[in-house]
């Protein structure tokens, strides 16, 4: 098996947690153990929980039918060169980000904007004013959409011409 087809069935193998995936593909990475499952959950680092996970999902059609679909969707993963370089500095980076729109926004420097769901006038007016600058200098506005300041971080930078980046933790079959 080759290293993409593994990492999209480890980022969709029902059972295992984002760490749990991150700790695998770390592993099987340094011992290049694409095919070797038993190597791979021998692995110190691999708790019996996760082994008895991997080994029951790893092979299961279902599994085979995530993975099918997957490729249609539009993704970027930790093997890619445009993988945001700043969450491969994270301890445990998502392996795979899907995305809708111009991947090349990732290659921007960027400004994250979190705040207040309930957020004030004096929130909003702070936006307006710093916004319109931060995306003159071609920085990229990125948030998790929330509403209120984040919302509106967007709004702001779309009105001045400016790019925007959501990120959406959850994914998009999920409501946050």
């Amino acid at each position: 098996m080759q290293p993409r087809e593994f990492i999209f069935r480890l980022s969709l193998c029902p059972g295992l947690g984002p760490l749990s995936r991150v700790r695998l593909w770390r592993v099987a990475e340094q011992n290049y153990c694409f095919d070797n499952l038993e190597l791979l959950t021998s692995q110190s680092q691999i708790t019996p929980r996760v082994k008895e996970s991997l080994l029951k999902n790893w092979a299961s059609p279902y599994l085979d039918r995530l993975v099918e679909q997957n490729y249609r969707v539009p993704q970027i993963t930790l093997l890619d060169p445009d993988y945001p370089a700043i969450l491969r500095e994270i301890y445990c980076p998502p392996l795979v980000l899907y995305y809708q729109g111009n991947r090349d926004l990732f290659k921007l420097p960027a400004l994250a904007v979190v705040g207040s769901r309930q957020a004030t006038s004096y929130g909003f007016t702070v936006l307006e004013k710093l916004i319109p600058s931060v995306v003159n200098h071609r920085i990229a506005i990125v948030s998790g959409l929330a509403r209120g300041i984040d919302s509106r971080s967007h709004e702001q930078a779309l009105a001045s011409g400016g790019a925007v980046i959501g990120v959406i933790g959850t994914g998009l079959d999920q409501t946050y």
